[in-house]
């Protein structure tokens, strides 16, 4: 088999596949998911793990890392990231909280050593442009003087539509940020919104950012199928370099479709994968195209050259053309992962800045992954990111027999082979191009504890 090529000309799913297989899709993005973590894992396993980096006893030694940076803050309440979100209406907080992301800096690289390459950035959380222009300069720079940024860094940040004007953006880019995704609002919002978007991307491609997105929320409460549609036609008419159909509203608390697929709820306010099969074929019409993990782009963009080229990766921000390496998570609610240890901070800024007092990394559970957990991250980022997995390259990497080691998870791929959603030779699992819209529920068959929940549910139904 040889890999496919993205096509502009690709066509989606036949409904009834889609109504099997859409609605129970899993929201795989990281692997293991953060609700395995444990805290029996904590700073000490983190630090253990940074200074044996340092030492070179670990494999990603001297490979660039990357830097998951969040922000929690919030002015008013919102549909998403509802858990970690702080609410504030004064933004002296920002000042504290900057200078503990110095701190936290501090401390890892008090583990790991110094100078560290870093090839990637992202700045996410709740609303990270509740940080004013000047604080924003400052994270920057912190980061600047405590971390070696490599000169083609991808420095990303995730914006908020009501907090972004085109003076922001243009900001923004002085300040160094280099990708910019903007999410937009769900209820359609008040007049003139098509034309104030319509200034935030010519702001930022005046500004010459490296890439562009907007971001839809599909799932979230009080979404439509009229609102889905008017928005995806904005969307197409602002013509950006990305466009990302975020469904974190709900995917994340559904069971994967695996071997049978999840047919969709008939209490549904409306007909969820008849509106998103509409917006992802105007999405289609309008040669955008599609990468997976619902991310849609140009053929210019570099998501879209790195694809062609075979060297796509997955980090906790999303598809990116910059491998991932190590992550170092930095701030309240952050996730990173360092070697073979996974983990996440602390949910709350009390734990947070009392953590760093006591000069220790404000962990609050993490795991640290076997050889087994290793291979089955690999051949879910494989699938994920290319489509495909060659049973050699996992086997090299992780000193396994793919097909022995796996051969249950190749058992439930059989129903999905039979589906037409992939193949399976004697030398590669590969998504057909149909089965690239469904490569999260392709790849969550690799997922051991995903598959258990999926059987416990079913043991519980039949009880």
């Amino acid at each position: 088999m040889t890999p496919l090529p993205p096509s502009v000309d690709a066509v989606l799913p036949p409904p009834a596949v889609m109504a099997r297989f859409e609605m129970g899709m899993p929201a795989l993005c990281t692997y293991p998911a953060a609700n395995r973590f444990v805290e029996a894992v904590g700073s000490d396993d983190v630090l253990r793990a940074l200074r044996q980096r340092r030492l070179g006893t670990m494999a990603a030694h001297g490979a660039a890392l990357s830097l998951q940076v969040a922000v929690p803050f919030c002015e008013r309440r919102s549909d998403v990231h509802a858990c970690t979100r702080v609410l504030a209406r004064r933004h002296a907080c920002a000042q504290r909280y900057l200078q503990g992301l110095r701190t936290e800096s501090d401390v890892a690289l008090a583990a790991m050593g110094r100078p560290q390459r870093v090839s990637r950035v992202h700045v996410g959380g709740a609303a990270p442009l509740f940080l004013s222009d000047d604080q924003l300069a400052a994270l920057l720079s912190l980061l600047r003087e405590s971390f070696l940024l490599s000169a083609d860094a991808e420095v990303s940040i995730h914006a908020a539509e009501s907090l972004c004007t085109p003076a922001r953006v243009a900001r923004l880019r002085d300040a160094g940020f280099n990708r910019l995704d903007i999410e937009l609002e769900a209820a359609g919002g008040p007049g003139g919104r098509a034309a104030r978007l319509g200034q935030l991307v010519q702001a930022a491609r005046t500004a010459a950012f490296t890439s562009v997105a907007l971001e839809l929320n599909c799932d979230l409460p009080r979404r439509g199928g009229a609102s889905l549609a008017q928005d995806v036609e904005l969307v197409v008419a602002l013509r950006p370099d990305r466009v990302r159909m975020n469904r974190q509203g709900g995917a994340a608390l559904r069971l994967p479709a695996t071997a049978a697929g999840t047919p969709p709820d008939p209490s549904s306010p409306y007909d969820a994968t008849a509106c998103r099969r509409a917006a992802l074929e105007r999405l289609l019409s309008a040669r955008y195209q599609h990468l997976g993990l619902d991310e849609f782009v140009l053929a210019t963009d570099p998501l879209a050259v790195a694809w062609r080229q075979g060297r796509l990766h997955l980090g906790p921000s999303g598809l990116s053309a910059k491998a991932e390496g190590d992550v170092l998570a930095l701030g309240q609610s952050a996730a990173g992962r360092i070697g073979n240890i996974a983990y996440r901070n602390v949910d709350a800024l009390s734990p947070y800045y009392a953590a760093l007092a006591g000069a220790r990394l404000p962990v609050a559970r993490g795991l640290a992954l076997s050889r087994d957990e290793l291979a089955r991250k690999g051949v879910i980022s494989g699938l994920l990111c290319q489509g495909r997995v060659d049973y050699e390259s996992i086997n090299l990497s992780h000193l396994i027999d793919m097909r022995r080691h796996f051969a249950q998870e190749f058992a439930l791929l059989e129903p999905l082979v039979q589906a037409g959603l992939v193949d399976v030779d004697h030398e590669a699992i590969e998504l057909t191009a149909m089965g690239r819209w469904f490569a999260p529920t392709v790849a969550a068959v690799f997922d051991r504890e995903l598959q258990r929940d999926v059987l416990r549910n079913r043991t519980a139904c039949i009880d």
